[in-house]
């Protein structure tokens, strides 16, 4: 996460699309592995934070539809 926001601000949006991407990913495996282990908890206990995490999602859908210049 932190390393797609470094790429943004520098000017990488192809790199910090794959890093959000990574970064969504890993959040989406750790969390269907703690639905597993922890069936009955309505509260998911999340790596990267549910703020970060639809920050990303919401990030990586914006850079991913912006033209390239």
């Amino acid at each position: 996460f932190k390393q797609a926001q470094i790429a943004e601000q520098l000017g990488s949006t192809d790199i910090a699309i794959e890093q959000y991407k990574k970064a969504i990913d890993i959040e989406d495996e750790y969390r269907d592995q703690f639905r597993q282990i922890y069936p009955e908890r309505d509260d998911i206990v999340s790596r990267l934070g549910n703020e970060k995490y639809l920050f990303a999602i919401k990030r990586l859908k914006e850079l991913s539809e912006k033209p390239d210049l």
